[in-house]
């Protein structure tokens, strides 16, 4: 099963997982997420707000 991560270079630590296959927009959409959750993971909780992580599928994906 393909399994991609997105890895936060400063922490060396995922911060974006997907398993499975997928098309080229849901890719396309999946790395635009993963830029969104390392820009988040650099972020306090207060100015990060919600943040996007492990497990969640991207923007508009499906689940």
């Amino acid at each position: 099963m393909p399994t991609l991560l997105v890895i936060e270079p400063a922490a060396e630590r995922p911060v974006l997982k997907w398993l499975g296959s997928l098309g080229v927009a849901d890719l396309e959409r999946l790395l635009d997420d993963g830029a969104r959750a390392v820009r988040a993971s650099r972020m306090s909780p207060a100015e990060g707000g919600q943040r996007e992580g492990l497990g969640q599928p991207p923007s508009g994906g499906k689940s």
